[in-house]
């Protein structure tokens, strides 16, 4: 299973670090994107794999984990919009914003709406 992460934050690095605590994933399996590439750097010395997009993560990812701040959801979504793999899984981790409103966010943004 391949996993990417969009937003690579202090949320997000905190995850990563449980991942490779725990060992549940070999680190080339799983993709990083962040507009600051320094955030993703010692997570790329031990093996993960840094993307030159979230839209080139998405395509790659069998379960994709959102660690993007709320605001900055949209923007994301549309650019992945057409990235996402039939069937992954997509896990979001915005602060303050529900399963529901993140429901409705995709919809609208993958319908068009």
């Amino acid at each position: 299973m391949k996993f990417g992460f969009i937003g690579v934050g202090n949320m997000c690095s905190a995850i990563l670090d449980g991942i490779v605590k725990t060992g549940c994933t070999d680190t080339k399996d799983i993709y990083l994107f962040d507009t600051d590439s320094a955030k993703c750097q010692r997570f790329v010395e031990i093996g993960m794999v840094l993307c030159g997009s979230a839209d080139e993560v998405a395509r790659l990812s069998d379960t994709l984990f959102l660690c993007v701040k709320p605001q900055i959801m949209p923007k994301v979504l549309d650019e992945l919009s057409t990235a996402v793999k039939e069937n992954a899984v997509i896990v979001s981790i915005a602060a303050g914003v529900s399963a529901d409103a993140a429901a409705r966010m995709v919809c609208s943004v993958w319908s068009g709406s």
